[in-house]
C-alpha cells in the first residue's frame, strides 16, 4: 500500500512538472507572439508612413511640373518647341509608373484591398479604384487631384460615384467605410 501511494505520489509530481513545463512553454509562446505582433504593428505603421510620404512626393512632383509647364509656355518663342516640351511634361505627369509604384506599396500595407474592392464592386472604374485607395489613406481631395492630374470637381464626382456604386447613404462616411 505504501509503494502504491509512493507511485501515485511520484506520478502526480511528474504530471505537475509536465503541466508546469507546458504552462511555461505556453507563456513563452504568448510572449513571443506578442513581440511579433508588436513588430508587425510597427512595421505596418512604418510602411504606412512611407506610403503617405510617397503619395505626397508624387503630388509635389506633379504640382512642380504643372507650374513649370505654365511658366515655360509663354517664355518659349517657338510654338513647336513649346508644344514638344509641354507634351513631355504632360507625359511625365500622367505616367503610370508612379501609380504602379504607389499601388505596389499600397498593396504591401493594405493586403488585397484593391482586389477585394474590385471583386465586391465590379462596376467601379479604374479611376474610381485609384480614388478609393487615396480615400483610404485619408488624403484631401486637392491632393488627390494633384496626384492624379484631375480637377478637384472630377475627383469629387468620382467620390460621389463610388458612394453610389457601393451603396452608401448620405449619412455614411466614405473614409470610415473604406478603412474598415
Amino acid at each position: 500500500e505504501q509503494k502504491q501511494r509512493a507511485l501515485v505520489e511520484i506520478s502526480a509530481r511528474v504530471e505537475i512538472e509536465k503541466a508546469d513545463r507546458e504552462r511555461a512553454r505556453m507563456e513563452q509562446l504568448a510572449i513571443d507572439a506578442d513581440g511579433r505582433a508588436e513588430l508587425l504593428r510597427s512595421e505596418t505603421e512604418r510602411q504606412s508612413k512611407e506610403l503617405t510620404t510617397l503619395a505626397l512626393q508624387l503630388i509635389q512632383k506633379n504640382e512642380f511640373l504643372s507650374n513649370l509647364k505654365e511658366e515655360i509656355e509663354p517664355a518659349i518663342k517657338s510654338p513647336r518647341k513649346a508644344k514638344k516640351i509641354t507634351d513631355q511634361i504632360d507625359a511625365h505627369i500622367k505616367s503610370d509608373r508612379d501609380w504602379e509604384t504607389f499601388e505596389h506599396q499600397f498593396d504591401q500595407i493594405h493586403r488585397d484591398f484593391l482586389n477585394k474592392l474590385v471583386a465586391s464592386y465590379p462596376t467601379l472604374h479604374p479611376a474610381e479604384i485609384k480614388i478609393a485607395a487615396l480615400v483610404k489613406l485619408n488624403l484631401p481631395t486637392k491632393a488627390m487631384s494633384n496626384l492624379l492630374c484631375l480637377s478637384i470637381r472630377t475627383v469629387e464626382n468620382h467620390r460621389m460615384s463610388i458612394r453610389r456604386k457601393i451603396g452608401l447613404g448620405a449619412e455614411d462616411n466614405l473614409v470610415s467605410f473604406l478603412t474598415s
